[in-house]
């Protein structure tokens, strides 16, 4: 009897140390598999920036600030009544190399609906770089997204033709002579193959991205891995003792 228990409490031990082993592992392989995200920033960025911010800081991915601009403000309400100090980029448009680098671009949101402003991400809209950064992620079958008005940057770069769109209804003839298809901006975010685009960040701000997470998910490797090791969960002799395992 004792001999059984002694047993017992062994084979567990071992279980649950091979079980650690293999969660480790995975742990370890997660961590390898890094997700890289490229803001684009235009000026006039507003709080619906950072709500997004937040929440994709919280899904553990790499987020790299770019912009046009050496330094981009904030819109003029939101710089002078709270105090929010211009964006520092981490790269400039111009210094961005190959955009397979990143598993999605997402032009961040920015004045333009409901605070208007003259031509609302005009420094991307005339940056060649950057139309050439979201037509070349869109062809790499990357992640690509925008909300509200920032949806005008994917019709410039040519990305969203014989596509179902959110966004600004202040631009929507844009969006149109773009080749997509309006859905106005009071619905949830669309998700068209690796296309994404919303818009009431108050309202959709989760949904939005998580639409852009889900594409991003879909985008990763699937089934088993070549340099998975398999390893035992148990011994693997057939007999200990004379209890067959």
């Amino acid at each position: 009897m004792v001999g059984r228990i002694v047993f017992g409490f062994v084979a567990t031990v071992c279980s649950a140390s091979f079980i650690e082993e293999g969660i480790d592992q995975e742990n370890d392989e997660m961590k390898s598999k890094e997700v890289n995200v490229l803001f684009l920033i235009a000026r006039n960025y507003g709080l619906n920036y950072f709500l997004d911010k937040d929440i994709f800081e919280q899904y553990g991915w790499n987020l790299i600030h770019a912009g046009a601009l050496d330094s981009i403000p904030a819109c003029p309400p939101v710089a002078d009544q709270v105090g929010v100090k211009p964006i520092i980029p981490d790269v400039l448009v111009s210094d961005i190399g190959d955009v397979k680098d990143y598993d999605a671009v997402i032009i961040m949101p920015a004045a333009g609906s409901y605070n208007p402003v003259p031509n609302p991400f005009g420094d991307l809209l005339k940056n060649p770089k950057a139309m050439t950064i979201i037509a070349s992620a869109e062809k790499e079958g990357l992640v690509v997204s925008a909300a509200c008005a920032g949806v005008r940057v994917l019709a410039a770069a040519d990305v969203i033709r014989g596509k179902k769109v959110v966004g600004s209804p202040r631009f929507q003839k844009e969006y149109e002579e773009a080749g997509a298809v309006f859905l106005g901006k009071d619905h949830p975010p669309a998700i068209e193959a690796h296309i994404i685009t919303g818009a009431r960040g108050l309202y959709y701000g989760y949904a939005n991205c998580q639409a852009v997470a889900t594409s991003i998910e879909a985008n990763q490797p699937r089934g088993p891995h070549e340099d998975h090791v398999k390893k035992p969960m148990i011994q693997e002799k057939k007999y200990i003792g004379r209890t067959k395992l």
